[in-house]
C-alpha cells in the first residue's frame, strides 16, 4: 500500500484489494491520506519519507519472518 502510495496520483484508486487502505478511521485520516501527509512533509521526496519512518519506528522484538 505504502509503495503504491508514492507510485500513484493521489486522485487514483487503490486496487480494489487495497480499498481498505483509503477508508478514514473515526475522524481521521486513512492510511493512505497519512502516507501522503508524510510525503508532502517531506517536500515529495521518497527516500527521505521512508528514512524518517523507519527511525521513527521502534524495531520488532522478534524477527516476523522467523518466529514461530
Amino acid at each position: 500500500m505504502v509503495a503504491l502510495t508514492f507510485l500513484l496520483p493521489p486522485e487514483a484508486p487503490m486496487p480494489s484489494d487495497l480499498s481498505n487502505y483509503e477508508q478514514k478511521v473515526g475522524e481521521g485520516h486513512s492510511s493512505r491520506e497519512c502516507v501522503e501527509i508524510l510525503l508532502e512533509l517531506c517536500d515529495g521526496d521518497v527516500g527521505e519519507t521512508i528514512r524518517r519512518v523507519r527511525e521513527a519506528t521502534p524495531a520488532f522484538l522478534e524477527d516476523p519472518w522467523t518466529a514461530a
